[in-house]
C-alpha cells in the first residue's frame, strides 16, 4: 500500500512528491505496491484529492511525454556509439530502465458504450491524439498509457481489472472537482455485455437451427409439392 500522507504546500502551489506543470496542474505516477486496477486506481487518486490523468489536447500530450512517454530504449539508435564505454552504458541503461513499470491507467474507460472512450467524469470524451485500440474488445474497458509502445501510439486499453501502476492529476489551487468511485460503473458495464453477448448468442442460435430445418426440404420442388409432402410427414396427407 502506498502513503498517502503528503505535505501540503500553499495555495497555487502543488504537494510535495507531485510534478508541477506551468498551468497549474499537478501529476503523481503512482507505482502502488500491489498494483491495482482501474477502479481502485481512481479510488486511491481520490485520497489525495486528484483524479485519474486526462490527456485533452496537444499541450497536456507533450507534457506527459516528456514525462513519461519518451522512449526509454537503449538500443543503438538511443546510445552514445561514440563513447568509449558504450556497452558499460548500455548495459547500465537496461537495468535501470528495466525496472520501470511499463504500463499506467488514466483516466478513459469505454464501459458506457463499447468503442466511445469518456473521461472518468463521464462528461468529456476529449482525447489527443484519437487512440488506435485494434485489441479493443467487450472485456476491455480501461485505458492505459504503455511507454514499451511508440510516442505515437501511447494508448492501449485492458481489462478493468487487470493490475497496474497509474497517473493522478489535480490542480494546485484546490479547485479538483473529485470523481467518486467507479467500481459500480465498471461492474454495471461488464454485466450488460454479457448479457448481451448471450442474448446475441442465443438469437444466432435459433437463426441456426431454423436455417438447418429449412435446409432438409428438397426446394427444387414446387410449393404445392412441398406443403403436401410436410402435411404427410405430419400425419395429415392431402390429396
Amino acid at each position: 500500500m502506498i502513503n498517502f500522507e503528503t505535505d501540503h504546500r500553499t495555495f497555487g502551489e502543488c504537494d510535495i512528491g507531485w510534478l508541477a506543470r506551468e498551468n497549474g496542474m499537478c501529476y503523481r505516477k503512482v507505482e502502488a505496491q500491489p498494483k491495482v486496477g482501474w477502479a481502485d486506481a481512481q479510488d486511491q487518486c481520490n485520497q489525495m484529492q486528484a483524479n485519474l490523468a486526462s490527456i485533452h489536447d496537444k499541450n497536456d500530450y507533450d507534457y506527459m511525454s516528456t514525462q513519461w512517454l519518451v522512449p526509454k530504449r537503449c538500443d543503438d539508435s538511443n546510445m552514445p556509439s561514440d563513447k568509449p564505454n558504450f556497452s558499460t552504458l548500455r548495459d547500465q541503461c537496461t537495468e535501470f530502465f528495466g525496472q520501470i513499470p511499463s504500463h499506467s491507467w488514466i483516466g478513459y474507460t469505454d464501459a458506457d458504450d463499447e468503442g466511445a472512450l469518456m473521461g472518468i467524469n463521464s462528461k468529456s470524451n476529449t482525447i489527443w491524439p484519437q487512440p488506435i485500440l485494434p485489441d479493443n474488445n467487450d472485456e476491455r474497458d480501461c485505458l492505459y498509457l504503455d511507454y514499451s509502445m511508440p510516442v505515437e501510439e501511447p494508448y492501449r486499453i485492458a481489462d478493468c481489472r487487470t493490475k497496474q501502476s497509474f497517473i493522478c492529476q489535480k490542480r494546485n489551487n484546490w479547485s479538483t472537482f473529485v470523481v467518486g468511485p467507479q467500481h459500480e460503473r465498471v461492474r454495471t458495464a461488464f454485466f450488460k455485455k454479457q448479457c448481451q453477448n448471450r442474448i446475441h448468442s442465443t438469437e444466432s442460435n435459433r437463426l441456426v437451427r431454423g436455417i438447418d430445418t429449412h435446409s432438409q426440404f428438397d426446394h427444387s420442388q414446387p410449393k404445392d409439392a412441398l406443403y403436401a409432402r410436410i402435411n404427410y410427414q405430419d400425419g395429415k396427407h392431402i390429396n
